[in-house]
C-alpha cells in the first residue's frame, strides 16, 4: 500500500516498507507503485474526492493512465504549465518526459504559450499544426521531436523550407532511425542542402544504394574519414563530391594507407625492440616482422589467420616471430607467437603444427633466447 501527496512545488510518497510493518515511511521520492504489481491500481474515487478546490483541479490528469498518472501530477507539482501541452493534445510529449525519453532538447519547458514550448513562433506552429492536424498530437514523441528540431534548425538557418517539405524529407530518408548520421552531417551544411544532395547522390547510384537512407550512412562515413585525413570540408569540392560512393572509396584507401603508415611506424618500432630474439641455426632463422605487410602476407601464403593478428602486433597486444629457411629468407614457412618467455603456437601452412626439424629448432631457441638469456618482451 502507497500514500501519496502532492501541492505545488513539493509531492511525496509513503509506502508500507516491509510485510511486517504497517507503518507508511516515506520514500526519496515519487514512484509509481503499481508498476511493481499489476494486482494494485491508483483509487481514482480517492482523486475524484480530494482533487476538487484544489490548485490540480484542471491539470488534466484525468487524461493519464494509471501507469503515469502519479508521475503526472508530480510533474505538475513542479511545472504546472505542462497543463497547456496535456489540455492541447500533446500528451505524448509529457509522457515522454515522465518517460526520461530524449526530445533532443526541442521543448522549452518553463513557456507558458504553446508556441514558445515548441521554441517557434506562434504563426510556424500553426503552418505545423496545419501540414498535419492529428498526426503531431498522436505520433511517437521522440519522432515528434526530431521533426521538431529539424525545423528549429531550419528556422535557425532562416531557411524558407516548408514544415511538410522536412518532414517529407524526414520520412524518404528515414532521419529518425539515422539522426545520429544527420546531426553529424548538418554540422557541416544546411538541412535543405543536405536533402537535396542526398537525393542525386541516391538517383546517381540507386543500384549501391537500396534505400535513400544509405546515401547518409556512406555520407556520414565520409565525412568522418575527411575529418581523420585533415581534409577542408569548408571546400565544396570536398564536401560534395560528384560521385559520394567513389569519393568514399577513394577515403576508404587513404585511411588504410595513413593507418598502414602508422602501423609500420609502430612495427619498426616493435622489430628494435625484438631484434634480440634473431637467431640461425641448421640452416633455420628465426626473427620479428618488419612490416605490416609482411604479416598480412605471411597469413596469406601460409593460409592461416596471423594476417588478422597484423593491428594487434603492432599495438604491442601480441608478439610474433617468423621462422624461415635461410637460403629463402624472404618466403613464409612457420609462425611463431609468443607469450612472455613462453611459445604459445608455432604454425606453418594451412595451420599445420611444426616438423620435427621446426620443432627441434624451437626448442633450442627456448633454450638460447627464452631461458638462459630471457629478455623483456616489447
Amino acid at each position: 500500500m502507497a500514500l501519496y501527496t502532492f501541492e505545488l512545488g513539493k509531492s511525496e510518497m509513503y509506502e508500507v516498507y516491509t510485510w511486517h510493518n504497517d507503518k507508511l515511511e516515506k520514500r526519496s521520492s515519487i514512484y509509481n507503485y503499481n508498476a511493481r504489481s499489476l494486482l494494485v491500481k491508483v483509487s481514482i474515487q480517492s482523486l475524484i474526492d480530494a482533487i476538487p478546490g484544489t490548485p490540480f483541479e484542471y491539470s488534466g490528469w484525468e487524461k493519464y493512465s494509471h501507469y503515469t498518472l502519479l508521475k503526472y501530477l508530480a510533474l505538475y507539482s513542479e511545472m504546472p504549465n505542462i497543463e497547456i501541452l496535456s489540455k492541447n493534445g500533446f500528451k505524448n510529449i509529457v509522457e515522454a518526459k515522465i518517460h526520461g525519453n530524449s526530445l533532443h532538447r526541442t521543448i522549452n519547458w518553463k513557456a507558458f504559450k504553446l508556441h514558445d514550448f515548441f521554441k517557434i513562433s506562434k504563426q510556424d506552429y500553426l503552418m505545423m499544426k496545419r501540414t498535419d492536424a492529428t498526426g503531431i498530437h498522436v505520433m511517437h514523441a521522440p519522432d515528434f521531436a526530431i521533426g521538431l528540431w529539424m525545423w528549429q534548425q531550419a528556422r535557425k538557418e532562416k531557411s524558407k523550407m516548408p514544415y511538410e517539405k522536412i518532414i517529407k524529407g524526414c520520412n524518404t530518408f528515414n532521419v529518425h532511425a539515422y539522426f545520429s548520421q544527420f546531426k553529424k552531417i548538418k554540422r557541416h551544411c544546411t538541412i535543405h542542402r543536405i536533402f537535396n544532395y542526398a537525393q542525386k547522390q541516391f538517383e546517381l547510384d540507386s543500384k549501391h544504394y537500396s534505400l535513400p537512407s544509405q546515401v547518409l550512412v556512406t555520407w556520414c562515413d565520409y565525412i568522418n574519414d575527411c575529418m581523420k585525413l585533415e581534409l577542408n570540408l569548408g571546400e565544396e569540392v570536398v564536401l560534395y563530391p560528384k560521385n559520394l560512393k567513389k569519393a568514399h572509396e577513394k577515403t576508404i584507401k587513404l585511411i588504410k594507407i595513413k593507418n598502414d603508415e602508422i602501423a609500420n611506424l609502430n612495427i619498426k618500432k616493435r622489430y628494435e625492440g625484438l631484434k634480440h630474439f634473431a637467431f640461425e641455426l641448421n640452416g633455420l632463422l628465426i626473427r620479428p616482422p618488419e612490416t605490416f605487410k609482411e604479416i598480412v602476407d605471411e597469413g596469406k601464403k601460409l593460409k592461416h589467420c596471423v594476417g588478422t593478428y597484423a593491428d594487434r602486433y603492432s599495438k604491442g597486444e601480441c608478439t610474433l616471430l617468423f621462422v624461415r629457411k635461410k637460403d629463402a629468407p624472404t618466403i613464409p614457412f612457420y609462425t611463431v607467437e609468443l607469450r612472455g618467455s613462453e611459445v604459445v603456437q608455432v604454425r606453418g601452412r594451412n595451420n599445420k603444427p611444426s616438423t620435427k626439424d621446426v620443432q627441434a629448432f624451437i626448442d633450442t631457441f627456448k633454450k638460447q633466447k627464452l631461458t638462459k638469456k630471457e629478455r623483456k618482451v616489447v
